[in-house]
């Protein structure tokens, strides 16, 4: 993975770096969403009804963040955001997602 790594540790955490804490500000709110559920393994169709949009709503929303992490497919983009979550503290997980 491209953006997400890292060796500078931000100062609120020291587990997760400081370029993964910007990737994680860059993402939109249904950006957020669409990565957690891809990490959970739900498809397009499913991530769609969830968040009430069409399908290739999803799709747009999963190459988005696919391009900001450097990843070039859905699952290297989860494996990736699997790894961030199980390292971040849900109240600093709740301030940079918005």
């Amino acid at each position: 993975m491209n953006g997400a790594s890292g060796s500078n540790q931000s100062s609120t955490s020291n587990t997760i770096s400081t370029s993964e804490i910007a990737l994680m500000r860059s993402l939109t709110t249904k950006q957020h969403c669409a990565l957690q559920m891809l990490t959970r393994g739900s498809r397009n169709q499913d991530i769609a009804y969830v968040m009430d949009v069409a399908e290739n709503t999803v799709k747009l929303h999963v190459r988005a963040v696919c391009k900001k992490m450097g990843v070039k497919n859905r699952q290297q983009a989860a494996t990736v955001a699997h790894d961030i979550y199980r390292n971040i503290d849900s109240n600093e997980y709740m301030q940079l997602s918005g």
